[in-house]
């Protein structure tokens, strides 16, 4: 009869982890797939970039399962560097090429890009935007993603950046004022070099839009994501998160002293695996399948720290475990009822 038991057990575990697995598969955008084990990327610019000095880089990624990611970015290789970042998470072939792709080339006349020659382009302009003293578009990092690894930003090869050598920044003082760093609008123009245009009306490109509001294309971006997803703005939803991650390490750490107790050095890390790989599933009410989603999220950890996670996450279970319920924990921590 124990050994029935012991079996069904198992089984009920294994069921359980297949759920775990199929949550997270779920759970993990097209756009996260690509840019974690890579997939196939066709690129596109549009012709004559260099002449217009804006150029307009469209990537669509394709993962091994079927799904599509897409990712834009906008550079001035005049001025401004990477002024622009956005996409699609999720996003099929067919919606791209006719939402997206086809207004876009119609306006554009892109053609294909290699690989390697679009990373160079986005590497490089984030480089130029930071020489030249630009703040970077919120996200950024996100969708350059899809490109997989940059390499060295701060070495990228400028190959085609600035006008006969000099800065010409084609815009209107309002976007210098959201965006310079380290300098004001009037020093910018005083910069030795530095030539300034208002955007002229005859060109392909629509320079007038990208300034008044900084996108590129209203077709294009007509119902893409800039830094959200799913209705979520991603830079609060990481603040949120931060807040939450900071009130548990204080609160642990009071707890470690009023028991005698030194709080673990990895107490803070220990606290955003907890947080954002546990608490954000949909736990089940029993100990046995809280500690395999536990295990399964300490399985994507270097084995060589994997330890000190768990004598840290045992730190955060015990303090957790003083309080009467689990409702009033999450609320002297700050986590709402949903």
């Amino acid at each position: 009869m124990a050994d029935a038991a012991r079996r069904k057990e198992k089984q009920r575990l294994k069921r359980k982890q297949k759920q775990i697995a199929a949550r997270k598969s779920a759970g993990v955008t097209a756009l996260q797939k690509i840019a974690s084990a890579g997939g196939t990327l066709e690129c596109w610019v549009n012709d004559r970039w260099q002449d217009q000095g804006m150029a307009g880089l469209f990537v669509l990624g394709h993962t091994a399962g079927g799904r599509h990611a897409f990712a834009g970015f906008l550079i001035d290789v005049w001025c401004v560097g990477l002024k622009d970042a956005w996409g699609q998470a999720e996003i099929s072939r067919a919606e791209f090429m006719e939402r997206l792709f086809k207004p876009w080339s119609q306006r554009m006349h892109p053609y294909k890009l290699e690989v390697p020659e679009a990373r160079r382009l986005v590497a490089a302009g984030v480089r130029f935007a930071r020489q030249n003293g630009f703040r970077l578009p919120n996200g950024w990092e996100k969708w350059a993603s899809i490109l997989g690894d940059l390499g060295d930003v701060a070495s990228a090869d400028l190959t085609g950046f600035t006008k006969d050598g000099k800065l010409l920044y084609i815009g209107n003082p309002e976007f210098l004022r959201q965006r310079l760093v380290g300098c004001t609008v009037e020093e910018f123009f005083s910069r030795p070099g530095q030539e300034w245009i208002s955007p002229p009306e005859d060109l392909p490109f629509s320079w007038a839009d990208v300034d008044e509001d900084d996108e590129l294309w209203d077709a294009a971006n007509t119902g893409v994501e800039d830094d959200e997803e799913d209705g979520i703005d991603a830079e609060e939803a990481e603040a949120s998160i931060q807040r939450v991650v900071g009130r548990t390490t204080q609160a642990v750490r009071q707890w470690c002293e009023s028991n005698g107790v030194a709080p673990h050095p990895r107490m803070e890390d220990a606290a955003a695996i907890v947080l954002v790989n546990v608490l954000s599933q949909p736990l089940p009410g029993d100990a046995a399948s809280r500690d395999a989603i536990l295990e399964e999220t300490l399985k994507q950890e270097p084995p060589e720290t994997r330890e000190d996670l768990r004598a840290a996450i045992d730190q955060i279970a015990a303090c957790l475990g003083s309080y009467k319920s689990p409702a009033e924990a999450f609320k002297s921590l700050g986590i709402g009822a949903d």
